[in-house]
């Protein structure tokens, strides 16, 4: 499983689909199952848990948790 953590604030503003802000260090995971085609070629889909619905952010945003 690859996590990521934010290497900055990723706000609505930047990104439409948003409904919150999210936090600079906020730890996401890839997510790996269908995205129907709407993840663009600047980002990649993640999900709080891997439970949660996946969202886009942009790459970036992200640094890879090893």
């Amino acid at each position: 499983m690859n996590k990521y953590k934010l290497n900055r604030d990723i706000t609505p503003n930047e990104c439409f689909w948003l409904d919150r802000d999210i936090s600079k260090g906020t730890e996401v995971i890839k997510y790996t199952n269908y995205t129907y085609g709407c993840i663009s070629q600047s980002g990649i889909a993640v999900s709080l848990s891997k439970d949660s619905p996946f969202f886009e952010l942009p790459l970036d945003c992200l640094d890879e948790i090893i």
